[in-house]
C-alpha cells in the first residue's frame, strides 16, 4: 500500500504561508532549492488543493512541477474541468487519495494545501508529516491544519538542518489512532 506524505514549509509558529498565501518571507537557497528537488524524486505521485495550485497558476504555470514524470492531481470543488492535460482533477480528495493508495507504487506527495491536509488527516490518510521548519514567525496566516479536531500522536523519524538557510527538516510518522 502507497503512503501518503504532507510534506510543507511551515513556519516557527506554524504557518505554511502569510493570510493571503504569501511565503515569500521563507528563506530560500540555490543549495536548499536543488536539495529539495532531489527529494521529490521518491514519490511518484502529487495532490495539491486548488489554493496551492493556484500559486504557480497566477504565474501561467498549469502543471505543477512539470519537470516530474508523475501522477499530479488536483483537488477542487469549483473547478469544472482540469487547467492542463498532465493534470487530473477531482472533487473528492478522499475518495481519489484512498484509491491512489491502494494501487501500487511509490509514495504520494500531499503538496499543500491547509484545508486538504486537514480533509486527508481526518480521515486517517496521512502516513507521514515532513515539516520543513523556516526560522521565522509569521504571527498570522494560513495555518499548517485547519483547528479542531482529534488529538493525534506521531514518531519523530528524523531531522536535518540546512546550515545556510537554518531550515530544520523534521520527519514524523503518525501513530494509528
Amino acid at each position: 500500500m502507497r503512503t501518503l506524505s504532507y510534506t510543507v514549509a511551515v513556519s516557527l509558529d506554524g504557518y505554511i504561508a502569510r493570510p493571503d498565501g504569501d511565503f515569500s518571507d521563507f528563506p530560500f537557497d540555490d543549495d536548499f532549492a536543488a536539495q529539495f528537488l532531489q527529494s521529490l524524486n521518491r514519490f511518484d505521485a502529487i495532490v495539491m488543493g486548488r489554493s496551492t495550485w493556484e500559486v504557480g497558476a497566477d504565474q501561467g504555470v498549469t502543471n505543477p512541477y512539470p519537470f516530474l514524470d508523475v501522477d499530479k492531481v488536483l483537488v477542487s470543488t469549483t473547478m469544472v474541468d482540469s487547467p492542463d492535460p498532465a493534470v487530473r482533477l477531482t472533487a473528492d480528495p478522499v475518495a481519489e487519495v484512498t484509491r491512489m493508495k491502494q494501487e501500487a507504487g511509490g509514495p504520494i506527495w500531499l503538496c499543500g494545501g491547509s484545508q486538504l491536509a486537514t480533509t486527508l488527516l481526518e480521515a486517517g490518510l496521512i502516513d507521514e508529516i515532513v515539516l520543513k521548519h523556516n526560522p521565522v514567525l509569521l504571527r498570522a496566516g494560513i495555518p499548517l491544519l485547519r483547528p479542531g479536531g482529534a488529538v493525534r500522536h506521531a514518531r519523530h523519524t528524523g531531522s536535518e538542518v540546512h546550515a545556510a538557510t537554518g531550515i530544520r527538516t523534521s520527519s514524523y510518522e503518525l501513530i494509528a489512532p
